[in-house]
């Protein structure tokens, strides 16, 4: 495997992503983070170039990832307008959020 120094691209890209995402603050990442009434708790993972989340404050663990901001808004998105079609689907009602769970 070849040497994986700070200069190398793939470092680069990761620290930039974590940048932007300090840059961003809490206050920007909580309106990303807000859809249907549902929050997602998203991390970023700087050695894989990933964002990966989950929607918060339900029971059920759902989660989603990607590789770019706007990828993993639309990914949350994505997530729960799944987790409500098959609660529909399936007669479950939906739970709301709970910041306790």
């Amino acid at each position: 495997m070849g040497e994986r120094s700070a200069t190398h691209p793939f470092f680069r890209d990761a620290q930039r992503k974590a940048e932007l995402l300090c840059f961003l603050g809490w206050e920007a990442m909580s309106k990303l983070q807000n859809y249907r009434g549902y929050a997602a708790a998203i991390q970023f993972h700087a050695e894989d170039e990933l964002f990966t989340g989950r929607i918060a404050g339900i029971s059920d663990m759902i989660g989603f990832h990607a590789d770019t901001i706007p990828g993993i808004k639309a990914a949350f998105q994505e997530a729960v307008d799944d987790y409500l079609a098959v609660c529909a689907q399936t007669g479950k009602p939906p739970e709301n959020f709970s910041p306790a769970k």
